[in-house]
């Protein structure tokens, strides 16, 4: 197992888990430090809580996803956490259920890490996140804290993250490795999922999910 586990593709993760070489917690820990080293000048996170992440962690479901911490970007609904939309009159606003997306991710054995900043309604207004580069600049948008979580190199936030890219915001400032699972990872974890958040459309037909 690498030393460095913030090196692991989450594939690779998902394999030391699963074999009983790496633990969700560790996992989690080694998120958690790198967010708490980065996040004071980046600004990625809507809503963090690292003690409520490093529970989920321990208690992360077997499946495809085990144990892999994914940012939401927050303009989707988290039962346990805000979803405030980028927007002031929604502050900690509370949905009664997960988005589709967000209660896949966890059915497969994926850990909410945090709500990713966005834009308000995913449109124009910016969010306070900087560029991971160069703070002094934006990281774009509207997926600004998903785009700066996975720049803040050498490493990144989470493992993967989970964002609706409309008009093509979410490679700002620089996403080269993401989605961090490999084509198989991403089939076993569509399989996994609730008939109702299964992913439909051109990509899924194309992976032969459907």
């Amino acid at each position: 197992m690498p030393a460095d586990l913030l090196s692991l593709t989450a594939t690779a993760a998902v394999r030391l888990i699963h074999d009983g070489k790496l633990r969700p917690e560790a996992l989690m820990d080694a998120y958690l430090d790198h967010i708490a080293s980065r996040d004071p000048t980046v600004l990625a996170f809507a809503h963090f809580n690292p003690a409520q992440a490093r529970a989920a962690a321990a208690a992360a479901s077997p499946g495809p996803l085990q144990g892999i911490p994914i940012g939401i970007k927050d303009v989707l609904d988290t039962a346990d956490m805000p979803s405030q939309y980028g927007s002031p009159i929604w502050t900690d606003w509370r949905p009664k259920a997960d988005s589709a997306p967000v209660a896949w991710a966890r059915a497969a054995g994926g850990v909410v890490i945090g709500k990713t900043v966005t834009t308000e309604f995913a449109t124009r207004k910016p969010g306070p996140t900087r560029n991971p580069v160069n703070p002094a600049h934006t990281p774009g948008g509207s997926s600004s804290g998903s785009a700066a979580g996975v720049a803040c190199g050498p490493h990144r936030d989470y493992a993967v993250m989970c964002v609706m890219d409309f008009a093509g915001p979410t490679p700002q400032p620089q996403q080269p490795d993401v989605p961090r699972l490999d084509a198989d990872g991403w089939r076993q974890a569509a399989l996994a999922a609730p008939a109702f958040a299964r992913p439909q459309g051109l990509l899924a037909r194309l992976l032969g999910w459907l």
